[in-house]
């Protein structure tokens, strides 16, 4: 039998250690090649959701998903309704009021999850003095939605992780929007807009919540009524039929299977 000398197990162990490497390389390549391109439009109106963008566009968090969101930010001189338009937009980030208007305008959008709650505006009714926060919805086309199903998940789950981390990190995520420069924000806008998102407030991964509950939807219905009475949409839609949450709960699951210390 042939006697296997100190050098010939080192030469082996360089082999296996050779080959692990190889290994790994390409199967990083492979997960860097899969990232799934997202083209993402957004509300620049929307200032807590713009602090989650501007996480994303700073941290590796969206790569840990294995997706590349290419954000478009719309701001309020910009018709919304000519943006979604471009056959290229995969997802939207809206006010609650202006996710009621394109409903109804497009019946090729569906309501994934809130993203956020953000700064009260007066409410749409004539002569209201009453300031209501306004919800943050992420809407995805369902052309989107179709080609890939792991894709919307996966940026659902960013999003949740986004909020994490600007929860733990706020004043990182404040510089990062400011420099985005969205909007001129001041430190006191951003504490106000702050103040009105639990999510904000979120210290471990149970205190992120992109749900919308019973109490939500029949808000979002109440202002499709008023829309109808107002002339604003001429046809009344029940928002039940426009809304899926089995994507999020597919993205929490997955979420919530990381472990807190591999998140970020």
């Amino acid at each position: 039998m042939k006697r296997i000398t100190p050098s010939h197990r080192v030469s082996r162990l360089l082999i296996v250690l050779a080959l692990t490497l190889l290994i790994r390389v390409c199967h990083s390549n492979q997960l860097s090649g899969s990232a799934v391109p997202i083209e993402i439009a957004w509300s620049t109106s929307l200032i807590n959701t713009g602090q989650l963008v501007a996480v994303l566009k700073h941290t590796k968090i969206a790569n840990n998903f294995a997706i590349e969101p290419a954000f478009k930010g719309m701001d309020s001189n910009e018709s919304v309704q000519n943006f979604l338009t471009a056959e290229k937009t995969d997802a939207v980030i809206l006010s609650d009021l202006e996710a009621v208007m394109l409903l109804a305008a497009d019946t090729s959008w569906t309501i994934l999850a809130r993203v956020a709650w953000e700064t009260a505006t007066s409410h749409p009714v004539p002569d209201s003095t009453e300031r209501v926060p306004r919800m943050a919805l992420l809407l995805g086309r369902h052309t989107f939605m179709a080609r890939t199903p792991a894709g919307v998940v996966d940026l659902l789950a960013a999003l949740m992780d986004a909020g994490l981390y600007r929860a733990r990190h706020a004043d990182l995520a404040g510089q990062w929007y400011s420099l985005e420069n969205f909007r001129a924000t001041g430190p006191e806008e951003l504490r106000n807009s702050a103040d009105v998102d639990p999510n904000h407030r979120a210290m471990m991964k149970g205190h992120i919540s992109m749900n919308l509950p019973a109490g939500d939807l029949a808000k979002l219905q109440e202002l499709i009524v008023l829309f109808v009475q107002n002339g604003t949409i001429h046809q009344p839609y029940q928002i039940n039929t426009r809304t899926d949450l089995s994507n999020l709960r597919r993205a929490e699951e997955k979420w919530w299977k990381i472990p807190d210390n591999e998140l970020e």
